[in-house]
């Protein structure tokens, strides 16, 4: 059990005052003051600056919090480790995982996993990097494998890997105008309604922006969905341009469905873990 002294700091930090924070906490407020005043003095620094309305954190407060945040999550791992031990449940790997990891790399890699530790439970959620991190932050995934092209993380808390360079293409029917053209110049793309990965508005952002480059209007996403199956029949039965990785380009093929003879971009992809 941590020091409840570390459990008053954080109240304090998320309500932004002593007496909201002694509400929450459960204390009066002149011993939970009592309490982070013995904090400050053992840890031999000022945590708080008091405000006319509320505290703020002083800059090594901001450090502490990171460390003790990091604690908490650590004993909430541990409480949750040795609850599996107690109650017979196997270990678990949580993984989150971006459309591209989920079809192409990851399956034959779990797969060896569990051959050689059966024991082993392996989760997977789906997503893209900006939802599977805040899963990641929160202590509810153990790695994540997706798209690491303008991650910021601290280094001190994670590492991330690169272990690909993903390219980004459009996929069409076969007998779409696209597809015979070539070679294909980026305005020919602008007539089409496009599909895209829910949320993966970034990869929509690169397109217009080098499309802006040519003043060229942008493209109009009229689909956006996190099937893959779906997206991919929908490009089978109609004009729209599928928007993907070329990792499925195997996928894609199975469909009917032919990349367009045109380079959209390319991406730094990987995988990143807390220490």
């Amino acid at each position: 059990m941590l020091d409840r002294r570390l459990s008053y700091f954080l109240a304090i930090v998320d309500q932004g005052s002593f007496r909201a924070a002694s509400q929450v906490a459960g204390v009066t407020q002149p011993a939970l003051t009592r309490a982070i005043r013995e904090l400050e003095k053992e840890v031999g620094v000022t945590l708080f600056q008091r405000l006319p309305r509320g505290v703020s954190l002083t800059a090594a407060g901001h450090m502490f919090e990171k460390r003790v945040r990091a604690l908490t999550l650590e004993e909430r791992h541990a409480r949750s480790e040795l609850e599996a031990l107690r109650s017979g449940r196997r270990p678990a790997l949580r993984i989150g995982a971006a459309p591209s990891w989920s079809y192409k790399y990851l399956p034959g890699a779990v797969a060896r996993l569990q051959n050689r530790h059966y024991s082993l439970k392996t989760e997977v959620r789906f997503g893209l990097k900006a939802g599977l991190h805040t899963l990641l932050e929160a202590g509810d995934l153990d790695l994540c494998f997706g798209a690491i092209d303008d991650l910021v993380l601290d280094p001190t808390e994670f590492q991330v890997e690169q272990l690909v360079t993903s390219t980004v293409t459009a996929f069409v029917r076969g007998g779409h105008p696209l597809a015979s053209q070539r070679p294909a110049q980026a305005v020919d793309l602008l007539p089409w309604p496009w599909i895209i990965y829910t949320g993966d508005h970034q990869r929509v952002a690169e397109i217009n922006s080098r499309l802006q480059e040519q003043q060229l209007p942008p493209i109009m996403v009229s689909f956006e969905m996190n099937s893959i199956t779906m997206a991919s029949n929908i490009a089978m039965r109609s004009d729209a341009v599928l928007c993907l990785s070329t990792a499925f380009t195997g996928e894609a093929s199975r469909y009917g469905l032919l990349p367009v003879p045109i380079g959209i971009g390319e991406f730094a992809s990987g995988a990143w873990f807390r220490h």
